[in-house]
Formats: structure tokens, C-alpha cells, sequence
């Protein structure tokens, strides 16, 4: 039965055998699973405590930080995965955030107000560790059945941000009494994370470093790689533009909440609870039910144009109702899901062609560094607009308006060379790094 709904996300490859595979999906699909039910219990705390505390500017300007942040961390998450096997790693990474968020848990319980800073460090939380996971993931699946795996594990991920929400919604009443609960809840669940291993060995590869590669020379390397291909210049704009659309719709949201509740924090982490939970029933049923068939009969570049015309319906919908909370709310929870579920599968997808260094260094530098530059212009757009022009907020949705033509421009460019990834691709290292265009 397993099987026959496996095939649902598209046949596999030639050689590879899904029963092989069941337990190498079980196990990452559940440590997904953990990671997204674990961020979904902290989203609604987190925007409770920094609109209560900091408000809708200032949290559009922590978005900001957390670029700056990431930025700093690159070079050194470069050295460390130079010199550490990669699931050594990814436990380093995650017990490090875990002792940092029982440092909040215990700020919380104390009284002090740390909403922009809890703000700032769950955002980079969910960019490094899903980042690296996805990293993790593509190391022990193979190239050859990469695309065949990928949408199961990211049915647990989808899985987990539903349960995490549907738990948040559960303990609505301790967003203003104690959100220090939730917190070690989450917690928890990190830590369970961690239980567990992969049979599989670490390559020569992992675990030998490279000495003649300094912290400084591995970040140049990658620039000048990002410099050179074409494909992957398409690929971090892409990502770039895509987050800060995004996040340009949530500001406005966050700025309609505040007009409705102001600064009451139980009500405000009661509405993103909902909030979530509508966004993540959508992404599990798209990741579910559509994007498999979709791929399969139209491809991931019609996809992509999917995710175009959705953010055109968002922005569209808002300047006709700028202030109607329900009706915006409905068009982002549309957007983020088939942001979640078909843009989130391409994104994870367009690295599988890459070596496990290219692969750990080009997944943190596109999908977690552009990410984040793309919160640090959306700061930047805000400040503009709204401080320094005096526009009214509604502006914005204008200027994601036409920001959304330009991401059609660039998912035109990429739409070829995908589609000629996927068709061209027969397995094998070298034309896979043809169809992406990697010298």
C-alpha cells in the first residue's frame, strides 16, 4: 500500500528500488517532522512578543538583522563543515540552538523583554537548520534518486508544522501568561531531534578537511562560483526575491493585526496560531494531493509560474481591500501555501545535481544567505517607503505589485534550464551538472 501511494509522487528512476528507501525516508521524514512541529509551537509566541513589545516597523527591521547575522555566521558555518562530518554537524548546530533557547526560556521566565531579540533568533533558526537538514537529507539520498525521495521528507516536514501549529492553537491561553512553556516544549522536541543516527557511513569526502581551505578563501570560492554560473545567479535571485515578497505581505498583515488588537498580546498569538494552522492544512494537502501530480504531468517550471500568479492574486487583493484583515488573511494563507509546498520541493530540488561541499556551501549561500538578504531589503523597502517617503502602508503592496513582475522576468529565465535539468537527467553525476548548468 506504502508503495502504490509512493508512486503517486512520481516514478522513480531506473535501479532504484523503494523498499531500499523506506527507511532512509522514515528517518529524515521524522526528524523533519520534529524540526517544523518544534518552529510552529515558537511562530505564534515570537509574534506575540516582538508586536506587543517592538510593533510592525520594527519587526519588518529585526528581518533586517537577521540578514546581518546570517552574513556574519556564513564564513564560520563554512570552516565548520570543512572540518566536521556532516551529521556531526548538524549536532552541533542543533544542540547550539537548543542551549540558546533555554537561555530565552529563562529570560522569559524572568520578566525581561526579549521580543526583537527572540524575533532575530528564530529566523535564524529556521534558516541554518533547515538548511542544513536539507543538506543532511541530499548527502544520504543519491543523486540518482533525489528527486524521488525529497517530496516524501517534505511530507514530514509539512506534517510536523501542522502538528506544531495545531498544538500552539491547543495552548492558546499561555501566549500572555507563560510563553515560556510553549518555548520548552519546543524544546523538547529539538532534543528528540537528535535521538538517532544514519546507517550510512560518512564518505572520505566528509571527514577528511581540506587544510589549504581558510574561513575567508571557501566564502570568496563560493562567490566568485556564484559569479561565474548563470543558473545559480538565477537561483539565488530567485530565492531572494521570493522572501521578500513574502515577508513584504506579513509586514502588511502584521500591520492590519495591530490595527485590529494593538498591543494585546494573547489575542495577537491566538490569531497567528489560527493563522498558521490554515497555512500548514493547506501546505500538507498540496504537498499531498497536487504538487506530485503537478510536477509529474506539467513540470517544475509550470510550478513556478503557479507561485507567480498567486503572489499576483495577494498583492491584487490587497490593493482593492486594503483594510479588510480576513480577506488579506486568506490570500496569504493561499500564497504561502503553494509557496510552501511548490516552492519550497523546486527549491530543495535545484541542489541535488551539486558535490556535498558545493551542496553545503551553496544551500547555506542561496537558500539561507539570499533568504536572508531578501528580509534585509524588505527592510529597506519599508524604511523607505513608510519613514522616509511617508507613503501609507498601502504603497507597499504596490511596490510588491510591480517587484512581482520582476520575479517573472527571472522564473522565465530559469524556466528552461529547469525544464532541461528534469528531461535531460539520467542519474548520473556529470549530466546532472550539465542540466543545471554547473561547471
Amino acid at each position: 500500500m506504502i508503495r502504490r501511494m509512493m508512486r503517486w509522487f512520481g516514478t522513480p528512476l531506473p535501479g532504484v528500488d523503494t523498499r531500499e528507501h523506506l527507511g532512509l525516508i522514515a528517518h529524515l521524514s521524522l526528524r523533519l517532522f520534529l524540526i517544523f512541529a518544534a518552529y510552529y509551537l515558537m511562530k505564534p509566541v515570537r509574534e506575540a512578543l516582538v508586536l506587543s513589545e517592538r510593533g510592525a516597523e520594527l519587526r519588518s527591521y529585526g528581518l533586517s538583522i537577521q540578514a546581518v547575522v546570517i552574513m556574519v555566521l556564513f564564513p564560520l558555518y563554512v570552516m565548520l563543515s570543512n572540518k566536521m562530518v556532516h551529521e556531526r554537524l548538524y549536532r552541533a548546530v542543533t544542540l547550539f540552538f537548543c542551549v540558546s533557547l533555554l537561555g530565552f526560556i529563562v529570560a522569559i521566565d524572568a520578566g525581561l523583554h526579549v521580543g526583537l531579540s527572540f524575533f532575530v533568533w528564530s529566523g535564524i533558526f529556521s534558516a541554518v537548520q533547515v538548511v542544513q537538514f536539507w543538506s543532511l537529507a541530499t548527502d544520504f539520498a543519491t543523486r540518482r534518486n533525489c528527486q524521488f525521495v525529497v517530496p516524501w521528507i517534505a511530507v514530514g516536514g509539512c506534517l510536523g508544522a501542522l502538528v506544531g501549529a495545531m498544538l500552539a492553537r491547543m495552548l492558546e491561553s499561555s501566549y500572555a501568561e507563560s510563553p515560556e512553556l510553549i518555548l520548552g516544549l519546543s524544546l523538547g522536541l529539538l532534543l528528540i531531534s537528535l535521538i538517532g543516527t544514519s546507517s550510512r557511513p560518512a564518505s572520505r569526502e566528509e571527514v577528511v578537511a581540506d587544510p589549504s581551505v581558510t574561513v575567508a578563501g571557501a566564502l570568496l570560492f563560493r562567490l566568485r562560483r556564484l559569479a561565474r554560473a548563470r543558473y545559480i545567479r538565477l537561483v539565488f535571485l530567485f530565492v531572494l526575491l521570493l522572501n521578500m515578497l513574502n515577508t513584504i505581505g506579513e509586514y502588511y498583515l502584521a500591520h492590519l493585526v495591530l490595527q485590529r488588537w494593538h498591543g494585546d498580546r494573547e489575542a495577537i498569538g491566538m490569531f497567528y496560531a489560527d493563522y498558521f494552522l490554515v497555512i500548514n492544512i493547506m501546505t500538507l494537502l498540496m504537498q499531498l494531493l497536487i504538487v506530485p501530480w503537478f510536477c509529474r504531468h506539467h513540470g517544475l517550471g509550470v510550478g513556478l509560474l503557479l507561485v507567480i500568479v498567486v503572489n499576483l492574486m495577494m498583492f491584487g487583493v490587497g490593493l482593492m481591500f486594503p483594510t479588510l484583515l480576513s480577506l488579506f488573511t486568506l490570500a496569504k494563507c493561499i500564497e504561502n501555501g503553494v509557496g510552501y509546498s511548490f516552492g519550497n520541493t523546486v527549491r530543495q530540488l535545484l541542489f541535488a545535481p551539486l558535490g556535498q561541499h558545493s551542496r553545503y556551501h551553496g544551500m547555506m549561500l542561496v537558500n539561507g544567505l539570499s533568504w536572508r538578504i531578501g528580509d534585509a531589503l524588505q527592510g529597506v523597502v519599508v524604511f523607505a517607503v513608510v519613514e522616509w517617503m511617508g507613503l501609507p502602508k498601502k504603497a507597499l503592496l504596490f511596490v510588491g505589485l510591480l517587484l512581482t513582475m520582476v520575479w517573472l522576468v527571472v522564473v522565465m529565465q530559469i524556466r528552461p534550464m529547469l525544464d532541461k535539468k528534469a528531461k535531460s537527467s539520467d542519474g548520473s553525476p556529470s549530466s546532472a551538472r550539465q542540466g543545471a548548468g554547473i561547471g
